[in-house]
């Protein structure tokens, strides 16, 4: 995409920055697609600029210093740029330390073509699983932009269990997979890796 198309896309979607951020914003967006990272001294030398390149690094440093762009706009542009008519959709979570400081972010994202592309996310404040709470305060967010209808499977680990969000799930009709252990028991009595020994990859069995 092109830089005027892109500006254009950003005003469309209705991010709420001045003309001279939004125009700036596309040029790092292209630049970091053509860099094929986010190094910003290397993201800078892709973009065409009538500035010295030293110049357009310190534009760049103080537009990541002044602008914050709320969750939604940044939702918002993904699924812009995607131009899906349908999201088949996966939740994860991942934690790890930085030093002494401690790192948990829970993730919804678009499963495309192998990919999976970051809709929204959320740094948690604590260690170790999400709560049903956190869950679906991420997942409402994404449906702010895209519709329940437009959802063709959801689909998350074991940690993404639980009455209440599977609850929630069925009460905005979203179709969703979700891994459960193999000693899970069904009424009680069955382990429910029973009813499921004999499939081969890609066959399925309801209950």
């Amino acid at each position: 995409m092109k830089h005027k198309g892109l500006v254009e896309v950003l005003k469309d979607i209705g991010i709420n920055l001045a003309k001279p951020r939004i125009e700036f914003m596309s040029m790092l967006i292209l630049g970091i697609v053509e860099a094929k990272t986010v190094n910003l001294k290397k993201v800078v030398s892709k973009i065409q600029s009538w500035a010295k390149e030293e110049s357009v690094y310190r534009r760049a440093q103080r537009f990541f210093t002044e602008v914050e762009l709320d969750h939604l706009s940044y939702t918002k542009v993904m699924v812009s740029l995607l131009g899906k008519s349908s999201y088949e959709l996966c939740i994860d979570r991942t934690n790890w330390k930085f030093g002494q400081f401690n790192i948990n972010i829970m993730m919804i994202a678009v499963v495309d073509d192998g990919l999976a592309i970051p809709l929204a996310f959320e740094l948690l404040e604590k260690r170790g699983n999400s709560n049903t709470a956190e869950r679906i305060d991420l997942l409402e967010r994404v449906l702010e932009v895209i519709e329940a209808k437009q959802i063709t499977n959801f689909l998350g680990d074991r940690e993404f269990i639980g009455q209440d969000w599977f609850g929630f799930l069925e009460e905005k009709n979203i179709p969703f997979a979700i891994r459960i252990k193999e000693n899970n028991l069904a009424d009680q009595w069955f382990r429910l890796s029973m009813f499921f020994t004999k499939l081969e990859i890609g066959q399925k069995q309801y209950l």
